[in-house]
């Protein structure tokens, strides 16, 4: 007999429809989902909300010392005499400034008040002091993995003293309360920007184009001091270097030379730069990162991890102490007074302005192979400049710095542990950990003389190193480490020697908690 044709035909079940409908399941669904293009819609809400933090911290502390306060005191702090509430509510809930219908300072106040002690032996000062400082912060994320942290600071600092005891005024030709040596100190610094003139080349000469903007900017500079000042009657003059100035602010003048420094090294017209010892505004400076390249098809297969990052940091400071041979107009803002340069004399005297700029890195690129092996480069840069007024000369000082290094992760390597027995063959099973790093220093000190206008290298070096380390953890507290530094100085500069320094050997850390 012969066999029954089974083809296209299943034992027991029914045929398959193949023209009927597939129902897809949850995956395909999940699937289908995550291959759709990114819309701009979506786009456009995650520039939106790329801001995803902002802080503002502000802090103001205050305080006073007066010493010769004849009252007692009871509640708050304070006592009911013949003339009121003594040392009266301002000053226990925190007023400096401005007391009783006068708007007196304190010691005035509470002289008139009859609550200071008439003793010409006090010699405790008066103090008074202020710190204010402001610092901003906010967080961007414009696309996934690229992160941008901004950061904005001012900080300012006052101190001041003055002898306020009974005496003998000889003005007044009777006893009473004098101020003498008044004395002001203060401290100033705040976030800045000089990204324009950071990447400027030094030739052969040591020559700068931001210096010769600086020398440059001093003639705009004493025009907009001469228009800003008020009730100004003064003429002009041709400096040694061919420039116009206005009398009172000359070439060596300290406003002259702060803004036009200022405007230079910021790269900003001198023409609208804002004349204002202290500043109001802080400028923002920021740091960069990205991790998003590991999650690239072409590297997703050789990587775990690829970081780039990027930093800069800028600040401008300056200390001050007051000149007791300044005067000032009615306004107690613009000085009258000049020195032997026919140069107005201010109320807060600078020894010496600054800035410091950092790119901490310039760029540095962290990777993380799948086969544990790591690879990091970085570039740094960085220039610190000090204008000084006693001697009229800017010191830079100039560095950058390759990085270059490697490391290696041997993981759960065996060693025979040699705390242990003969007998026993268990061994310490850890990770070993690899690290090498070579980096090339260059550091430059110059001198660059203002009035003159010529540039002294006063100091340089090309620094090598190199570093090698080998970590391996014995126990839980113990800590096993060989190593092997190199150092290598060059100098690039003939009042130096070449040097060199090796430094190696093996360290254990215990660790008691």
């Amino acid at each position: 007999k012969k066999p029954e044709n089974t083809k296209g035909k299943t034992k027991g079940k029914p045929p398959v429809n193949l023209k009927a409908p597939v129902i897809p399941t949850p995956e395909d669904t999940a699937r289908k989902k995550e291959k759709k293009p990114f819309l701009l819609p979506q786009y456009f809400a995650r520039t939106v909300m790329m801001l995803k933090n902002v802080s503002v911290n502000y802090t103001n502390s205050e305080g006073m010392a007066l010493s010769g306060y004849n009252d007692s005191t009871k509640y708050f702090g304070m006592h009911q005499g013949s003339n009121g509430l003594a040392p009266g509510p301002g000053f226990v809930f925190g007023q400096q400034n401005d007391f009783g219908s006068e708007n007196l300072p304190f010691t005035e106040y509470t002289a008139n008040k009859g609550w200071l002690k008439q003793a010409i032996t006090m010699n405790t000062p008066f103090t008074q002091n202020k710190t204010q400082n402001i610092t901003g912060r906010a967080n961007i994320e414009p696309m996934p993995g690229f992160k941008v942290e901004l950061t904005a600071n001012r900080n300012q600092s006052k101190n001041y003293s003055e002898f306020f005891r009974w005496g003998f005024d000889n003005m007044l030709g009777d006893s009473a309360f004098l101020h003498q040596s008044p004395t002001e100190s203060g401290n100033f610094s705040m976030s800045f920007v000089t990204w324009k003139t950071a990447f400027e080349k030094t030739n052969k000469n040591y020559q700068s184009d931001a210096f010769d903007k600086f020398l440059e900017n001093r003639e705009k500079i004493s025009e907009q001091l001469a228009n800003a000042h008020s009730g100004y009657t003064g003429g002009t003059f041709t400096g040694v270097d061919g420039q116009t100035y206005q009398d009172g602010y000359g070439p060596t003048s300290q406003a002259t030379l702060t803004y036009a420094f200022l405007s230079a090294y910021s790269g900003k017209n001198p023409a609208g730069y804002s004349l204002k010892t202290f500043p109001s505004r802080p400028a923002p400076n920021w740091r960069i990162t990205y991790d998003g390249l590991s999650k690239w098809k072409l590297l997703k297969k050789y990587v775990k991890t690829v970081t780039l990052s990027h930093a800069y940091r800028s600040s401008y400071s300056f200390s001050y102490t007051n000149n007791l041979k300044s005067l000032l107009d009615g306004t107690g803002k613009t000085p009258i007074q000049t020195d032997i340069n026919n140069d107005y004399i201010f109320y807060e005297q600078m020894n010496s302005v600054s800035i410091a700029e950092q790119f901490s890195p310039l760029i540095k690129v962290d990777v993380s192979l799948q086969n544990s092996i790591q690879v990091n480069f970085a570039i740094k840069k960085e220039r610190n400049l000090a204008l000084s007024f006693a001697n009229n000369q800017l010191t830079e000082v100039a560095s950058k710095e390759f990085v270059i290094g490697t490391g290696y992760r041997w993981k759960n390597l065996v060693l025979k542990n040699p705390f242990r027995k003969s007998k026993d063959k268990k061994g310490i099973k850890s990770d070993l950990n690899l690290k090498f790093d070579f980096s090339i220093r260059e550091n430059l000190t110059m001198i660059r003389k203002v009035v003159e206008g010529v540039t002294q290298p006063t100091a340089g070096q090309t620094i090598y190193s190199l570093k090698t380390t080998a970590d391996y953890q014995i126990t839980q507290r113990i800590t096993a480490r060989l190593f092997y530094d190199w150092l290598l100085t060059n100098p690039r500069i003939s009042t130096s020697f070449r040097s060199s320094n090796t430094n190696g050997g093996v360290s254990i850390r215990f660790s008691l908690t």
